[in-house]
């Protein structure tokens, strides 16, 4: 989910259909949500691309099983998106996850695009604590949401898509820890 031109689908078409970066300029708006299935190992995912204009207080009944069964939400803008709009929208999206998700949904936002217009260091983390205080306005708790700076143009996008897959796994925590020790350990 998240903000127009943000980059939602080209972000899942470059994951998912092996889409070159470039080739995603083409790509026109999202009229309709999207599905996107895969495996990893004997673990099966589902990834749903919403439209930007998707109305979250008024799902239809299959949309609403996807809500209350999520394990994992993914808000995705740009630092060209109008934050105040963004936001609110993102508001209204953790409020009806929290009164609807029966799996303590993890939250994720992705600000895309970062390569091009946050490409120094001081500028993201400008961006970052602006972001962060525009959330907490409303009462929510940063330490719930995970933030990524990403870009389909560099592995970037890979790197926190795979924090989310790591996320879902079950005992994910646990492996990731040993996997860390044992690098340390054998001076990978």
């Amino acid at each position: 989910m998240g903000d127009a031109k943000s980059g939602r689908s080209s972000i899942a078409k470059v994951i998912f259909q092996k889409m070159v970066s470039k080739s995603t300029k083409l790509l026109g708006e999202t009229s309709k949500m999207e599905t996107y299935d895969f495996k990893i190992q004997k673990i099966e995912f589902k990834l749903y691309d919403f439209p930007a204009k998707y109305d979250i207080n008024d799902p239809p009944p299959n949309e609403q099983m996807i809500f209350r069964n999520a394990a994992a939400m993914i808000y995705v803008l740009s630092p060209q998106s109008d934050i105040v709009k963004a936001i609110d929208n993102f508001h209204n999206i953790y409020n009806y996850l929290k009164k609807k998700n029966t799996n303590n949904c993890s939250i994720f936002i992705f600000t895309n695009k970062a390569d091009i217009d946050l490409n120094q260091s001081d500028a993201k983390n400008e961006y970052q604590i602006k972001l962060k205080k525009r959330i907490s306005e409303d009462e929510i708790d940063i330490k719930e949401i995970e933030f990524f700076f990403t870009s389909i143009n560099d592995s970037s996008i890979f790197e926190a898509f795979s924090k989310v897959v790591q996320k879902m796994i079950p005992c994910s925590p646990n492996i990731c820890k040993l996997l860390n020790h044992f690098a340390n350990y054998s001076k990978i």
